[in-house]
């Protein structure tokens, strides 16, 4: 969809934010910068950006709020889901409510079902999970548990046969 002319971000206008922050060359080289964007369809809209995660890296978190039959009622459930960003692997578990102590025991789950600690968590909607986020990145949290860590590291990351849950 293409935006009104008085929108647009054109080379004058361009050329101009850049003199405002200091540049002092001609507008020419700005011009053909700007022709080649257009020329390779740069703001079309239509950008991917390939995401490269090592194994290990990083979980994502979220919560969903679902409709759910328990004992023959129907009720709200909150859903924590976590997913490795490097294998996509998922994971969710219900929860009655979305209290401190259900994030904390879903994460121990997340963890305990991946192998593994990852080096960082990445939070969709953090404003929710804001004493969460102050734990996770204390300066006394370890980056690996010893013994866990292997098979997240690895890609692999399953559960191990024998393990009983958290």
């Amino acid at each position: 969809m293409k935006r009104p002319r008085r929108e647009r971000r054109t080379a004058p206008k361009l050329y101009e934010q850049l003199v405002t922050e200091g540049y002092t060359g001609p507008y020419s080289p700005v011009q053909c910068f700007v022709r080649g964007l257009k020329r390779v369809g740069a703001g079309s809209g239509e950008t991917f950006i390939p995401l490269h995660f090592a194994a290990g890296d990083a979980l994502q978190f979220d919560w969903s709020e679902e409709r759910g039959v328990l004992g023959s009622i129907e009720q709200k459930v909150e859903v924590a889901h976590f997913r490795l960003c490097h294998s996509r692997k998922p994971f969710a578990v219900a929860y009655p409510g979305e209290a401190q102590e259900m994030v904390l025991d879903a994460f121990a789950r997340a963890l305990f079902f991946y192998g593994g600690v990852p080096r960082r968590v990445i939070i969709d909607n953090p404003k929710n999970d804001g004493d969460l986020c102050l734990a996770l990145e204390g300066p006394d949290i370890p980056s690996s548990v010893p013994g866990l860590d292997d098979p997240l590291r690895n890609g692999t990351g399953g559960l191990h046969p024998g393990r009983t849950g958290p």
